[in-house]
């Protein structure tokens, strides 16, 4: 072969990049089960047979770092040697030899694809709910995010792609460029036809079901890939000096929707500055050793059904949990938060049916109101009032402060993530400006990989960016995991910190402090048996020690996979730091003469209660929300089979506190008079994003009743299936 500066230079770029992608995926690049990315670089001695030695050499670098030592670095490079210049002997057809290439063809389908995957699937996630992706107390623009995923972008498909194509042979250039030209049509309709309904994407970019894919779903992608490749390059045959005109359009499309997502992102984040201000002042709130305090804590998604397995396995939260009455059968209006928490903060008045009967009224405004139901009732009866992350104020995943801008004396506070690590808060920024073009990179590729390039959700990034760990959580099955999650480290660190944030008063002011945690809602994987975060988590041997913990009064809980240890496991922790809470509570002399109900939005869709499957696949879980309710003085640790909806907590947190319990917005009394005897139209809904389902009622759903029994099948009724029902149906 003769060696030229072309050459050599061909082979010491494929060699670099070979290199430089191992080692950048290195958790999964390394051991005995391996996938590496940077071996479809291993194809481009089809193209370029010079590049077969700079993968040898390449291939040889990123083995040092390989555990199996000398062995991998002499053998394993020799065998991609060896196979790379069997690559380099293969000829491409006759046809296909004389062919020219078309230069502004490969350059539009690189930009083509660099805006796809820079700009407009970025600019999506961020502007579907540009709140999500925003931490006032360590602020980015999510803008940003945008301009990282374009960089990473525009330098794998314009500069990378670029630099082989340039040291190409003009046949191999011809081919390249309907490759290129293939691989747009491929990646448009992946992204817009294909992984629509993964459920709730975190801010993480981790979904919370997981990512899963059916083997009939990836058989027809793959069917559909190879179809429009077919069509493609059938084209491409035929009318290639029309495409670069065609991928020009597009790419002005593509564009013209990014810069349309960027302006609204844009003015949501304006909005979002100027709603969550708390003018500065320290997150704080107060309780009087002498006068009477309520406290309402919201654990988002608590699961109910799940604390006889926790105190079962935990039995000193029964003493902490003192004076304390478990509702064992609870059930919320709704599955999603924006649905259920108007009747859990207003009471009935606030129902989804109820809510619905009120159709020319905004959801977001009909929302906002429940949320200040208590604490105005509380603040005009002469109580200090506190509230702490008022959820989906305003409509925003960073509460909209500014709906008590006319109560000036509601202290209200936005706390998610302001006690975390700053360090962690960085982490996080960093490891979300490299996925979010992973995550593009993820959804514009066949489904059959998407799982692998997803990789949990830390998108092959793995723990080693950071010492402490806090880019994300990978995990190797449901016992093992890397990392930690920024996310639940928000809320986490909130309920931690709840001793350090208590001010113990002695005036005999009456004090009222509402709080929204999401602990429970961000799923992961804790060390055992402490069940705090780790670095590191190996749960295989107390697993195997403790199996049996999820078998309660003859009740068996199915707890297999990931997603059953890791909801249960943040259900632990966030009682464990209640708890200790608590017992800081006791020493200060506020316990006794503290009200405290702790109740969830909902339960979640986890199918591990077979007595809660209904027959039309609805899984009761899903309503199955906490309840737990301490009173005055109350001593002993009971459980309580008495039916009782989210609803009811309004009526039990000014049960006797408040003379005239009247919602200061209707003028109607909150009492157990009041209370209506019908049964309750619970809404079996899934449209959780308040940016889709934010019209004057809520979007079309399946409505159930049940009659005084979540875990009997039998009390369970469905009312109506896609269907906008109203409080008299």
């Amino acid at each position: 072969m003769h060696i030229t500066t072309r050459k050599l230079a061909a082979a010491a770029v494929t060699g670099a990049a070979y290199a430089a992608l191992t080692m950048l995926l290195a958790p999964i690049s390394y051991g005995a089960i391996q996938c590496r990315v940077s071996e479809v670089l291993c194809i481009l001695p089809f193209f370029i047979p010079c590049t077969a030695w700079g993968l040898f050499a390449g291939c040889a670098i990123a083995n040092l770092l390989s555990a199996a030592g000398i062995f991998d670095v002499v053998f394993g490079s020799l065998a991609t040697l060896l196979a790379a210049l069997c690559k380099g002997k293969v000829r491409l057809p006759e046809k296909l030899r004389g062919a020219q290439p078309n230069r502004k063809l490969f350059v539009s389908g690189c930009v083509f694809l660099a805006v796809l995957t820079g700009l407009l699937i970025p600019s999506a996630v961020i502007h579907a709910s540009p709140q999500e992706f925003v931490n006032m107390t360590s602020f980015l623009h999510p803008a940003w995010y945008i301009v990282s995923a374009f960089c990473f972008s525009v330098g794998t498909f314009v500069i990378w792609f670029g630099i082989f194509y340039s040291l190409a042979k003009p046949s191999v250039k011809a081919l390249l460029d309907r490759c290129v030209w293939a691989l747009c049509g491929i990646a448009l309709v992946d992204y817009m036809f294909f992984g629509r309904s993964l459920g709730n994407l975190s801010a993480g970019l981790v979904f919370d079901n997981g990512l899963q894919f059916t083997t009939g779903q990836m058989l027809v992608n793959l069917a559909v890939v190879l179809a429009v490749f077919a069509a493609f390059t059938f084209a491409a045959s035929r009318w290639r000096q029309r495409i670069p005109g065609i991928l020009t359009v597009g790419i002005i499309a593509v564009v013209c929707m990014s810069v349309v997502n960027t302006v609204g992102i844009c003015r949501s984040i304006n909005e979002i500055k100027a709603g969550a201000q708390s003018d500065g002042e320290t997150p704080s709130f107060s309780l009087s050793k002498t006068g009477k305090n309520v406290i309402v804590l919201m654990l988002d998604r608590a699961m109910g059904p799940y604390i006889p397995y926790i105190f079962n396995e935990k039995p000193e939260l029964e003493a902490q949990f003192d004076g304390f009455t478990y509702y064992s059968n609870t059930a919320s209006l709704g599955i999603k938060t924006n649905i259920s928490t108007p009747s859990l903060f207003g009471g009935y008045e606030y129902t989804p049916a109820e809510l619905n009967a009120r159709d020319q009224e905004l959801l977001v405004d009909k929302q906002n109101e429940a949320l200040k139901v208590l604490p105005v009732m509380f603040d005009q009866n002469g109580f200090d009032v506190t509230v702490l992350e008022p959820v989906y104020a305003g409509y925003g995943w960073v509460p909209d402060l500014s709906i008590f801008q006319d109560y000036p004396d509601i202290r209200r506070f936005n706390v998610r993530g302001y006690f975390s690590d700053p360090k962690l808060q960085e982490q996080a920024i960093r490891s979300n400006k490299r996925n979010f073009f992973c995550y593009a990179l993820m959804k514009a590729a066949p489904l059959c990989i998407q799982a692998n390039l997803y990789d949990y959700g830390t998108y092959n990034q793995g723990n080693f960016v950071s010492d402490e760990g806090y880019a994300g959580q990978s995990t190797d099955g449901a016992l093992t995991a890397s990392g930690i999650s920024a996310g639940f480290m928000n809320s986490y660190n909130v309920l931690a910190n709840l001793p350090n944030i208590t001010q113990i008063s002695k005036d005999d002011t009456n004090t009222y402090m509402v709080l929204t945690n999401d602990t429970t809602h961000d799923p992961v994987l804790l060390q055992e048996p402490e069940y705090v975060p780790a670095p590191e988590v190996d749960n295989t041997q107390y697993e195997r020690e403790h199996a049996d913990r999820f078998t309660v009064n003859g009740r068996t809980m199915t707890v297999e996979q990931r997603n059953d240890y890791a909801y249960y496991q943040c259900n632990v922790a966030a009682l464990l730091q209640l708890g200790k809470w608590f017992d800081y509570l006791r020493e200060n002399g506020v316990y006794d003469n503290t009200r405290i109900i702790v109740m969830s939005d909902h339960g979640g869709t986890m199918g591990q209660f077979p007595e809660l499957l209904a027959d039309d696949g609805m899984d009761a879980e899903s309503f199955a929300s906490l309840l737990m309710v301490k009173d005055f003085n109350s001593k002993g640790f009971t459980t309580s089979d008495e039916f009782m909806l989210s609803a009811d907590v309004p009526l039990l947190a000014v049960k006797d506190v408040v003379a005239d319990p009247v919602n200061p917005f209707s003028g109607r009394r909150i009492d157990e008079v009041s209370k209506p005897k019908q049964e309750q139209l619970l809404l079996y809904s899934f449209e959780w994003d308040v940016n889709v389902n934010c019209g004057t009622q809520f979007i079309a759903g399946d409505w159930y009743t049940v009659n005084g029994d979540i875990w009997n099948k039998n009390a369970w009724h469905s009312v109506a299936n896609k269907a906008v029902l109203t409080a008299d149906r």
